[in-house]
């Protein structure tokens, strides 16, 4: 899977393109909404969530905004991307590139390397996200990059408190019935910095801007 690692973002991206529509769907992940989002108990929250945004999605941002994102798994930056795309897709796309970056950094923290699929699973779930990315870079490359500078600023702030078990349950590993395993804790820092270097380099991003 290292060969993953190196490819560009934009490769990835048009990879996550042509796979819209495989693997495990959102619904079918274990994960519950408002008060009930809980790390601890994820059963259902994934499910209550896509019922709550299918109904008005107005007001599943208000509760997910309501929350400390700390508190929540990188997992409901994905679905903030979808929900807010239809509103302000720049603002989609800083929530998908927080998720993408912590999605990342969660994967790349599971022992076994084939969870790591998961990521580009969820990443299918959300086809026109995606797409507007992909177009999005092509067409204003500057906006773009202020885009994804401001959302590695969020990740920054994000990072260090998210659980990778919602994704090291995705590996080949799990499927077989072992328990999912993280790499050591020491290992952590080094891993995100990657990630996060590979994303400024992929963005062209030249300085990580706060959001506004």
């Amino acid at each position: 899977m290292r060969c993953i690692r190196r490819l560009s973002l934009l490769v990835l991206v048009v990879m996550v393109v042509t796979l819209c529509g495989c693997g495990r769907s959102v619904s079918s992940m274990r994960s519950s909404l408002g008060e009930n989002i809980d790390n601890k108990n994820l059963n259902g929250a994934l499910a209550d969530s896509a019922a709550l945004m299918k109904k008005d999605k107005a007001e599943f941002i208000n509760a997910i905004s309501s929350r400390d994102m700390n508190s929540l798994d990188s997992i409901f930056y994905f679905l903030m991307a979808k929900a807010t795309f239809e509103r302000n897709k720049n603002e989609s796309l800083e929530w998908f590139f927080t998720a993408y970056l912590c999605g990342m950094y969660d994967a790349y923290r599971c022992e076994d390397k084939t969870a790591r699929q998961g990521v580009l699973v969820i990443m299918s779930t959300i086809p026109e996200v995606v797409q507007y990315a992909l177009d999005f870079s092509k067409k204003e490359p500057d906006k773009f990059s202020k885009i994804v500078s401001r959302s590695i600023h969020r990740a920054d702030s994000y990072h260090l408190i998210g659980d990778p078990n919602w994704v090291c349950g995705h590996g080949i590993k799990s499927f077989n019935g072992q328990t999912p395993q993280l790499l050591p804790e020491s290992d952590w820092e080094a891993i995100y910095a990657d990630q996060r270097e590979a994303l400024v380099k992929s963005a062209n991003v030249k300085e990580v801007q706060p959001q506004n």
